[in-house]
């Protein structure tokens, strides 16, 4: 019996540590999201308006924006970041210009 009770205190224990690391991690999440959006809508506006190449418009993003990695599928551009955890996907639409999904 003893022996359940530790492993299920371990278990609670270790949920409560990941519990606190995703509490502490909201902020970078948030930041991370609120960098995908713009990356996402940047790249998406300089490809479908100023019609460049995907390659080219990545080009000019700053160097704080260079782990993000970018997908384009028709009007739209997908950008994403921490393995895919985090993303944006901007869409052309005319008279809108690019706007966010």
């Amino acid at each position: 019996m003893g022996g359940k009770h530790a492993l299920r205190a371990i278990g609670l224990g270790g949920l409560a540590l990941i519990g606190l690391g995703l509490w502490a991690a909201g902020p970078s999440l948030q930041a991370a999201q609120l960098g995908a959006g713009f990356a996402a809508r940047q790249t998406c506006a300089c490809v479908h308006l100023a019609e460049r190449s995907l390659d080219a418009c990545i080009a000019d993003l700053p160097r704080e924006l260079s782990s993000v990695r970018f997908v384009q599928d028709g009007q739209a551009v997908r950008a994403s970041l921490l393995g895919g955890v985090v993303g944006a996907r901007a869409s052309f639409a005319e008279g809108y210009g690019c706007v966010l999904d």
